[in-house]
């Protein structure tokens, strides 16, 4: 769920409020595996910014045919984030990424 309201002040200033609601618990296979697609040609950016090692993304480049998806199941395997689809969220929106609307799309409510 997204909502977004403007708020208008005595003195003229305008705020834009925006509150995001995340999904909650922890993202399926076939949720990965739908992403992977989306996010195949920046999988390693997502990766680093999910906090993947050096290491671990060099494995998955040399060892792996799918490697969007392989990358986000070594991902969710290894987190110790309680946030699933917020870390999702934000390594998507990220200036690197740019993937606004599939962060959009699987993330949020």
């Amino acid at each position: 769920y997204l909502f977004s309201s403007l708020i208008y002040l005595n003195n003229g200033f305008i705020i834009f409020l925006l509150v995001v609601q995340y999904k909650g618990g922890v993202p399926g296979d076939c949720v990965l595996l739908d992403l992977s697609i989306d996010i195949a040609p920046k999988w390693e950016r997502v990766g680093i910014l999910l906090g993947l090692s050096y290491r671990q993304i060099g494995d998955i480049k040399s060892n792996e045919n799918d490697k969007a998806y392989r990358m986000l199941m070594d991902w969710r395997r290894t987190t110790k984030s309680h946030c699933h689809y917020k870390d999702l969220y934000n390594a998507l929106c990220d200036d690197m990424v740019r993937l606004n609307d599939v962060a959009k799309k699987f993330c949020l409510m």
